[in-house]
């Protein structure tokens, strides 16, 4: 379980959120949903213990991420809106990263890496450079490499951007494919529709708004 506890993030002056409180269960999934600039990107961000907060904490298994951001970051797993992925290295050198503190026998690693490509829908030379591949081929491999690592909290930041229709509902597919009773979704997008295939959705313009009028 997830837990945002009275949580402010200031950028300069500005307050985006004050006193937040939020709750994701495992076995859901959720959509963060909001225009451009509406935070959504902070709040994903938050969650995924990259923003500083002004106050308040956010919790994991009831432990706070700052006092045990090692045993997080091995549960985390997060598709970037950039992707996230090293253009200077190879398609299988980013897909290794997911596999760093894992104990596989390099055949095992091999055909791990083989099958996440496969299901993503990736079949070219795997020792292609990152910089070499469309937008839509990187967010795949962060896609597969995502799968690889198999995390129990998965953030999706605007997961379906640069895809087409198709590939977009395919990708959401596999995301969903990967909620369990031990996994939680969590997705920022500005799609509705998108959106109305999670289990539950957070209009972050709304929670801004609540919390102004408590």
């Amino acid at each position: 379980m997830i837990e945002l506890n009275n949580v402010t993030i200031q950028k300069g002056k500005r307050t985006i959120f004050d006193n937040v409180n939020l709750t994701f269960e495992p076995g859901k999934s959720y959509a963060l949903i909001g225009h451009s600039g509406s935070g959504k990107s902070t709040l994903l961000n938050a969650i995924a213990g990259f923003e500083t907060l002004k106050q308040g904490e956010v919790r994991f298994d009831h432990r706070p991420l700052k006092t045990d951001y090692r045993f997080y970051r091995d549960a985390l797993g997060y598709v970037f809106q950039n992707y996230g992925l090293v253009e200077s290295m190879t398609i299988h050198q980013n897909l290794d990263m997911a596999l760093a503190f894992k104990k596989v026998s390099k055949s095992e690693r091999q055909q791990l890496k083989t099958q996440c490509l496969q299901k993503v829908g990736i079949d070219m030379n795997h020792k292609r450079k990152v910089a070499t591949l469309s937008g839509g081929e990187q967010r795949r491999v962060a896609l597969a490499r995502l799968i690889l690592k198999q995390p129990r909290l998965i953030l999706a930041d605007e997961p379906t951007g640069s895809l087409d229709e198709g590939n977009g509902q395919k990708v959401m597919e596999l995301l969903f494919d990967m909620v369990d009773d031990t996994r939680t979704l969590i997705i920022a997008t500005h799609d509705l529709t998108l959106a109305q295939q999670c289990d539950e959705i957070i209009q972050v313009d709304l929670l801004k708004k609540e919390r102004q009028n408590v």
